[in-house]
């Protein structure tokens, strides 16, 4: 039972490394000149850095991850006309709603919580 979890945990690591490391080839390879959008490849190493955490089962690592996704919805929300809110809201929008799903329902498995039963 526990071994699927790391094999999720793990793959949904894998696709963040590899999406980061291909923002950063792409920013370097294609760079032009400096624009917002050079800022998503930062935006991809925070999130990958954040879901270390979670493979290494902190919970205060897993708040964090929750928290930079609650702003990055609000950012495509709510600033929407601005292109620091367009750049903000689409680090991994669809992505990292799955991710978080994914902690929800694994929590007392990743986090190993007691599950307490009524009487």
């Amino acid at each position: 039972m526990k071994s699927y979890i790391s094999y999720v945990l793990n793959g949904i690591l894998v696709f963040h490394l590899f999406i980061t490391l291909l923002s950063f080839y792409s920013l370097f390879t294609d760079y032009t000149g400096w624009t917002n959008y050079h800022l998503l490849p930062f935006g991809y190493l925070l999130y990958t850095i954040l879901w270390v955490g979670v493979c290494k089962k902190n919970r205060l690592i897993s708040l964090a991850y929750l928290l930079v996704s609650l702003l990055e919805i609000g950012a495509k929300l709510f600033l929407t006309k601005s292109t620091i809110g367009q750049v903000l809201g689409d680090v991994l929008f669809p992505a990292n709603l799955i991710f978080i799903a994914i902690i929800a329902l694994l929590y007392n498995l990743i986090f190993k919580s007691p599950v307490y039963e009524s009487k």
